[in-house]
């Protein structure tokens, strides 16, 4: 267990992130750790055995143009121009539009919007949550009703290939090591983020806060029920 996974779990100044995810859900998560499919050596592995176990428990799920990697259920739409590779799987009622791209390691698990040109990698999304307008989402896991607005993108790489640390708190420098190269963010129930903004990897907000339009936000924890966005003046001249 890293020691990102253990502060999750146990570290009480980490924001309330999900209110009641499924059982199948929490039962990976308590087995390999919130990292156990977005992150780590042997991820798509373990995500392998949740494609497997749903394809032998007769749950509606059916493959996707015959790939036994890719198992969507049978009330969800997805589109012919969608293209989606092994392991995936796209819950209940769940939409890919056309021209999206979802890649391995993606599990959707209910009511989910994936819009066009949006790409999706290593990546849990909860109940309703949706990125649905040009969004990359890398590494990550959305809660249940996030948001993600037109042309906003979750970073999950640093640029010198280096191991992603997450500041504990906003004004200290006590990183956590989380001894990942890709990690991008965890957003937590009810999060809305605007068009247009970004994150770096490794952020961490806690659930219901809402991040304002062209907000850049740096690694980090991030409280719940508040607002946050870079202040700008706009001022008005003649012509």
């Amino acid at each position: 267990m890293t020691e990102l996974e253990k502060v999750l779990r146990d570290d009480p100044r980490l924001p309330k992130l999900f209110d009641d995810p499924p059982d199948e859900v929490m039962r990976f998560i308590l087995d390999y750790g919130i990292f156990g499919m977005i992150g780590g050596k042997g991820s798509a592995k373990r995500f392998r055995g949740i494609i497997d176990g749903h394809h032998g428990s007769g749950e509606g799920y059916r493959r996707h143009n015959g790939d036994p990697g890719i198992l969507v259920h049978f009330s969800a739409n997805v589109h012919p121009m969608a293209l989606i590779e092994p392991p995936a799987l796209i819950g209940p009622n769940c939409e890919v539009r056309a021209f999206s791209v979802i890649r391995g390691g993606t599990w959707l698990v209910e009511d989910c919007v994936v819009g066009s040109f949006c790409e999706i990698k290593n990546t849990l999304m909860l109940q309703g949550a949706r990125a649905s307008h040009l969004n990359y989402v890398g590494d990550s896991i959305l809660g249940a009703g996030v948001n993600l607005g037109a042309g906003m993108k979750l970073s999950n790489f640093r640029h010198d290939g280096g191991l992603i640390s997450v500041r504990a708190q906003l004004d200290t420098d006590d990183p956590i090591e989380t001894g990942l190269t890709k990690f991008g963010a965890i957003l937590g129930d009810g999060v809305k983020v605007g068009c247009n903004s970004s994150l770096a990897p490794g952020t961490i907000i806690g659930a219901n806060a809402l991040v304002y339009e062209a907000t850049h936000l740096p690694s980090g924890v991030y409280e719940g029920d508040r607002v946050y966005y870079y202040h700008r003046d706009l001022t008005a001249h003649d012509r």
